[in-house]
């Protein structure tokens, strides 16, 4: 995957302005305009190298999905978010109480002796953390650091490990609201 910008000008510039995105996952391309047509430069990049645009999709009214992304376009800014995905992992964790923060403020600070998790349901939370950090570096930086803690139990997970992670998920869900926004200026 990867992704890179479009800009109206040299660095330092200025009138320096951003023009357009262009993600990639794997053979797909996404090109998303923001003052210049999408069209333009998806023909720029055809006419630059030895690439084959098989396939173009309009957008539809500014919106989009791609990648497992959802993508919203308006006029001076772009807001990307993954709220549906985040909903389908909440559907995995029992119900609980939502909390304020993605993990409790001093959980990296308590030691943790809880049992260890059984390998079926050390799987679960294996999986559970790779959806939810997927989440964390693609749209939701605010929950990067949660997902970082988490990481240091996943040789061995433990009870309290999970409940921390199903607190996690819960919080963004909650939070689905919030975007990564990506503005023109």
């Amino acid at each position: 995957p990867g992704l890179w910008w479009k800009w109206s000008s040299q660095p330092g510039a200025e009138s320096l302005r951003l023009l357009g995105l262009c993600a990639t996952f794997v053979d797909d391309l996404a090109m998303i305009g923001i003052g210049a047509s999408p069209s333009d430069l998806v023909n720029e990049i055809a006419s630059k190298g030895p690439f084959t645009i098989t396939k173009v999709k309009a957008d539809t009214n500014g919106c989009a999905r791609w990648a497992g992304v959802d993508i919203e376009l308006r006029q001076d800014e772009i807001r990307l978010s993954q709220a549906e995905y985040v909903q389908s992992l909440l559907q995995t964790v029992p119900p609980g109480p939502i909390p304020n923060t993605p993990l409790p403020p001093d959980s990296r600070d308590r030691p943790d002796d809880s049992p260890a998790l059984p390998a079926s349901q050390a799987h679960s939370f294996r999986s559970l953390l790779g959806g939810l950090a997927w989440v964390a570096r693609d749209t939701r930086l605010d929950l990067a650091e949660a997902c970082n803690e988490l990481s240091r139990s996943v040789a061995c997970p433990t009870e309290r490990s999970l409940s921390y992670l199903h607190g996690a998920i819960r919080y963004a869900a909650a939070t689905k609201h919030r975007t990564l926004c990506i503005r023109r200026d």
